[in-house]
């Protein structure tokens, strides 16, 4: 019974043990794994759904995901085909291999500025310009650029490849594009002298190279001609009559030397000093400044007008006395309509002038201002007579003054120095009348009322005031700023010791800045930048003419603006007027009567000390006030502060000189020389009868050696002309274009 019981167990464990082991066998055997591997090149295989085993007919999306630089080509293993996103069901266990190869990128090779200024090779493959080749991903490309021609050369690298290292490595990881910039050969020349030359154009076909050429001049220099080619390989050029003298030529073919020839521009200005007859380098009293000289250190000049044939009308007579300094005190002079406070016209005894005659008084003789204009104007307004106020300022509290007379002149019959020839006068009733300062713009007023016009004579109006407004333009910041590229003078009387042992006077002085800005402001400032019309001669000397005065000598004085502008020019402009003769005279033995003063007008401006003056001043006091002749105000250096007598007073404005008239006032006209053309300008005055005014440092007369001079310089060249510290005022009275050392 026990037997039986445990072999019936025993049956039954049996059994069951084979119905698991069945049941088991039957649950695995439609299960599979699927591998993917990376057969070649770089990426992956993403699997969805991802998992160790997968049932019999179970459905899998597989995707081949390349790496950068690589693309998917092909599976292999259990699957073949090229499409990289598949769905596929698996029966069985599975092996898929993805295979990768490298990307192929287009590199793009441009070139600038056209494809005829040269090549770029990759190592022995020539590369057509604008042209492209595919490399492999990773793959290093050296680039080489190399003219076609010798009219260009390679400048840079652009776009993907920077720089300007040739040959030059690119690594190809992407689509690239390089673009290699090639230059005109500006090298290609070479240069000899004062001039620079550009390559306009190199061309290049199967069997020929051109070249286009053209020779630039610098401002100081002349073209002279080609060397390293001949007439029969110019192709064109723009001068047919001399081919290789022609600043512009296209040659046929692309020599290896070429050479341009430039050369200094001959010709030189000549000026007239104050010094003495005997002095410069001919003894003669002049110096000839080279044009190169003048234009490479932007010489400024000045100009004044010539006042033709004029005739005053009308003269204020006014009495001063008192301790009160001429900078202290202003005085104006207007024309109102009677009985009103209509202002018709004014004038300033001081023009617009930066210095004026400093501490010293007024002097004890009466002053005579021409006040014809003011009456002109008047009459201009139709007015047929006048209330006349003299206005006076005495800006100094602690000093006196008082007007003792003051009266108006006419001359309507013809002008005379003798008051007893006027032709009406009339007098003040308000004087002598106190000036008390109570402030910089409390005025005492003095009155003449009615003051008939019937008589003055208005000149007919013209669309330009002066003959040189036609020829100028208004001065500018820019003008000024080239006027200061020279170091000026500031320093007023700059004493220099000659060879002779002579101590001789300078004294032009400098405009501030705030006086620059003045001069824009008012107007005052016109700048002569085109040659006034007519043919110009080879060579030209105003003082040949028996109107250029004698020259004379300021001494150590420091009157030279008032000798350049008021004794050479307004001498020459009145001898030339009123046929006055200086043929065969020296300074000494001259008709002082025929020859202005220069002793008037820098005592007007020197500020009551000898340090110098400025144009505007000078050449203001000219065409406001007028100056009298050595006959009447003689020239001294050892009294810089004396002021006129009444004689001379009464002479300057027979002698004043003209100049464009706005805001009551006087423009000076500048001239800049940096180009041929203002040479041309500075040509043209002369030749035109005007003198002009220049700017030098005297210093640079000479040779120096141990802080003295030892000779004189031949002439002002570019050799020994250089940084001037502009002290000093000559006057330009003759030109030669064929001067050359």
């Amino acid at each position: 019974m026990g037997y039986k019981k445990t072999l019936l167990l025993v049956l039954i464990l049996a059994l069951l043990a084979s119905i698991t082991v069945g049941c088991s066998r039957n649950r695995f055997q439609d299960q599979f794994k699927l591998t993917v591997e990376i057969g070649s090149g770089q990426g992956t295989i993403e699997v969805t759904p991802e998992k160790t085993n997968y049932n019999k007919g179970e459905k899998v999306q597989i995707e081949a995901i390349a790496a950068d630089g690589y693309q998917f080509d092909k599976w292999e293993g259990s699957l073949t085909g090229t499409e990289k996103s598949m769905l596929i069901v698996i029966d069985s266990n599975m092996t898929l291999i993805a295979n990768f190869v490298k990307k192929d990128y287009p590199l793009t090779i441009k070139i600038k500025p056209h494809h005829l200024a040269g090549v770029v090779e990759e190592e022995v493959i020539t590369i057509a310009a604008s042209g492209s080749d595919e490399y492999e991903y990773e793959t290093t490309v050296q680039l080489t650029a190399t003219p076609l021609n010798a009219g260009y050369v390679f400048e840079r690298w652009e776009g993907d490849l920077t720089g300007n290292v040739n040959p030059a490595s690119i690594t190809i990881d992407m689509e690239k594009t390089v673009t290699a910039v090639f230059k005109l050969n500006q090298e290609l020349v070479t240069v000899n002298g004062p001039g620079d030359v550009e390559v306009i154009r190199a061309t290049s076909t199967f069997n020929q190279a051109a070249l286009e050429l053209t020779a630039l001049a610098m401002n100081t220099g002349v073209f002279d001609g080609w060397e390293g080619f001949s007439e029969s390989d110019i192709e064109d050029c723009s001068n047919p009559f001399d081919p290789l003298k022609s600043k512009w030529v296209v040659l046929k073919n692309i020599p290896g030397n070429i050479t341009a020839n430039f050369s200094e521009i001959k010709g030189a200005l000549t000026l007239v000093n104050s010094w003495g007859a005997n002095w410069g380098p001919k003894r003669d009293g002049k110096i000839e400044m080279t044009y190169a000289a003048a234009i490479d250190n932007n010489v400024w000049c000045f100009v004044t007008e010539p006042r033709e044939h004029y005739q005053p009308q009308a003269l204020a007579v006014f009495d001063l006395d008192g301790m009160a300094g001429r900078t202290n005190v202003d005085i104006h002079i207007s024309a109102y309509r009677p009985g009103t406070r209509e202002e018709l016209a004014k004038k300033d005894f001081y023009p617009f002038t930066f210095l004026r005659g400093g501490w010293v008084p007024f002097p004890d003789n009466p002053i005579a201002l021409d006040i014809t204009e003011v009456l002109q104007e008047a009459k201009n307004e139709g007015a047929t007579s006048v209330d006349l106020i003299f206005s006076v300022v005495n800006k100094d509290s602690y000093l006196n003054l008082t007007l003792n007379s003051f009266q108006v002149e006419l001359y309507t019959a013809g002008y005379s120095t003798n008051p007893a020839h006027a032709t009406a006068t009339y007098e003040c009733p308000e004087t002598p009348g106190p000036i008390d300062s109570d402030g910089p713009e409390a005025a005492r007023e003095f009155k003449i009322a009615d003051v008939e016009l019937t008589n003055i004579i208005v000149p007919m109006r013209t669309a330009s005031f002066a003959a040189l407004d036609l020829y100028s333009t208004a001065l500018t910041f820019d003008d000024i700023a080239k006027i200061g590229q020279t170091n000026q003078n500031y320093e007023g009387n700059v004493i220099i010791t000659g060879l002779d042992g002579r101590k001789h006077g300078t004294g032009l002085r400098a405009f501030t800045e705030q006086q620059w800005d003045d001069v824009l402001t008012r107007g005052y400032g016109r700048l002569i930048d085109s040659p006034l019309a007519g043919a110009l001669p080879a060579r030209l000397d105003l003082t040949e003419l028996p109107y250029f005065p004698p020259i004379g000598d300021q001494m150590a004085e420091g009157s030279c603006v008032a000798w350049a502008t008021t004794y050479y020019t307004m001498s020459f402009y009145q001898a030339r007027q009123r046929g006055w003769d200086y043929t065969g005279q020296s300074y000494e033995t001259a008709e002082k009567s025929q020859l202005i003063s220069p002793e008037f007008t820098y005592h007007m401006v020197n500020n009551g000390e000898d340090g110098g003056s400025i144009y505007l001043d000078v050449m203001q006091i000219g065409q406001h006030i007028g100056a009298p002749s050595l006959a009447t105000m003689d020239y001294s250096d050892i009294n810089y502060t004396k002021w006129p007598e009444e004689a001379a007073w009464r002479e300057a404005p027979l002698y004043r000189s003209s100049g464009f008239y706005q805001d009551h006032g006087s423009a000076v006209y500048f001239i800049i020389i940096d180009s041929r053309e203002d040479i041309d300008v500075v040509k043209s005055l002369l030749h035109q009868d005007y003198l002009v005014t220049v700017s030098i440092d005297a210093n640079k007369y000479y040779q120096w050696e141990g802080g003295r001079p030892v000779a004189y310089h031949p002439y002002l060249s570019v050799e020994n002309y250089r940084n001037p510290s502009t002290n000093h005022a000559n006057t330009v009275a003759a030109y030669d274009d064929n001067f050359s050392h």
